[in-house]
């Protein structure tokens, strides 16, 4: 049996442009299909004027435009977002207009989408990044009358309504020119890591599964038996290195048998994928494998490696994991293999493979095949020292939610004395250094006097 292959990014070598043939009639492409202009500038009804991208656009890719607007005593402007293959290219899609004075201010703006589907807008001058929409919203779904699945991929679209009349992409232009402010499209998982783990970011922290601080050991990653991995932390983080490559195998430094639990945690996920990761149980040591020998495929690992057993699991999207979920995988005193979310009552999975042994010892190993592209090995424990609860824990630090505004932090802040309390706390900080006079809160309109962290 195969292991299907789940690329998580889409071909980023292939050159972006406009597509040739998902436009309205009333648009016009360049020579070199990176511009996109109106036919009949003075036509209002935007049907017609629409045009998707050549390829899927992947998370955080930015997508730099250049728009041109002609004179028109027209209010509306470029209305941008993005679209699945499934929707209507005329009709559907997540897709609301610029305001005005985003481009009026900018020459260039870009656009892309977060993790947690937010669609984010900034200008190339002045670089504030403002959410546009959210694509889990129904209320942004321009094709109200379908249910429509947003696991992506996810095309660009635009509009040109209004006084728009052209628009072009010039991700090329501004590479070549050495723009510093161009957001690299190859972007890293371990980037995105480091730089959390710099600022301290509370979503480094452990959280629902707190409570086995005292339980921590030694367990990393091997530091040199994997493949397409970087290490972060000590070798307790493990990112993919290129997300081209269909594989990215991480092999703990430790054993685990019946009635031992690894905890982990999530630190970086991609949408571009129907996979999310794989786990994986060897006999064979670790230290005996050759990394440039690991097969693309983990059903070959029995054939180069015969003289030990392999088993795995597959953890597709319907375990909907999401960033900074904490994670316990062990084997239960049935020798089954267990999985609790969040320290959730855990669900009994089987494997692909054989079934384990009685009273053997197995060599944990990860396969980032799939949306998860970073985790955080916690710690190996006893199952007994597991409070699962019916129901998630509540943190003491944090609710786990990610802040609407930056889509990097947690929400960690309380505005007072309204009590708002989504948003973080840098992103609250930086509203009420905004106003020279109290700023108000961005929910009820209600002056800030104080922030103060969730304790």
């Amino acid at each position: 049996m195969a292991t299907p292959s789940y690329r998580r990014v889409y071909n980023i070598s292939k050159p972006l442009h406009f597509s040739t043939t998902l436009h309205g009639s009333n648009i016009r492409l360049s020579s070199d299909n990176k511009q996109a202009s109106r036919i009949n500038s003075g036509h209002s009804i935007s049907n017609n004027c629409y045009v998707l991208s050549s390829r899927p656009i992947n998370t955080f890719e930015h997508v730099y435009l250049q728009h041109h607007s002609c004179d028109s005593d027209f209010m509306s402007a470029l209305r941008v977002g993005f679209i699945t293959e499934q929707q209507d290219p005329q009709k559907g899609g997540w897709i609301l207009a610029l305001r005005d004075h985003i481009l009026n201010e900018n020459e260039i703006v870009a656009i892309y989408y977060t993790h947690d589907h937010s669609v984010i807008v900034k200008g190339l001058t002045d670089k504030t990044e403002t959410i546009l929409l959210t694509m889990n919203n129904d209320s942004n779904i321009t094709e109200r009358a379908n249910a429509v699945n947003i696991q992506g991929p996810f095309y660009l679209k635009l509009e040109l309504v209004g006084r728009s009349d052209a628009v072009k992409i010039v991700n090329d232009e501004l590479q070549l020119s050495g723009n510093d402010s161009v957001i690299p499209v190859d972007h890293s998982p371990s980037d995105n890591v480091q730089n959390l783990i710099q600022n301290n970011n509370s979503g480094c922290c452990l959280n629902y599964y707190n409570y086995l601080t005292n339980n921590s050991n030694n367990v990393v990653f091997h530091n040199t038996i994997h493949q397409n991995i970087v290490l972060l932390d000590r070798m307790a983080i493990c990112c993919v290195d290129n997300l081209l490559k269909n594989s990215a195998y991480a092999f703990l430094n430790t054993q685990i048998t019946r009635g031992d639990a690894l905890i982990f945690k999530i630190m970086n996920r991609e949408y571009s994928s129907k996979s999310s990761f794989i786990f994986g149980l060897t006999t064979v040591n670790p230290t005996t494998m050759k990394p440039r020998s690991f097969p693309e495929d983990i059903n070959a690992f029995q054939q180069v490696y015969p003289q030990g057993e392999w088993l795995y699991s597959i953890f597709d999207q319907s375990f909907s994991f999401e960033l900074y979920d904490e994670i316990a995988l062990y084997l239960n005193l049935e020798n089954r293999l267990c999985i609790s979310k969040n320290n959730c009552l855990p669900m009994q999975l089987v494997f692909d493979t054989a079934s384990p042994k009685q009273n053997v010892s197995y060599w944990p190993f990860f396969n980032l095949n799939g949306q998860i592209t970073a985790l955080k090995i916690i710690c190996k424990t006893s199952v007994q020292n597991l409070k699962l609860a019916k129901t998630p824990v509540a943190s003491k630090n944090t609710e786990l939610v990610l802040c609407p505004f930056c889509c990097e932090r947690l929400c960690d802040a309380v505005l007072e004395p309204c009590g708002c309390s989504e948003i973080c706390f840098e992103c609250a900080t930086i509203i009420k250094k905004s106003s020279r006079t109290a700023a108000d809160c961005p929910y009820d309109r209600l002056p800030i006097c104080n922030i103060r962290k969730k304790s």
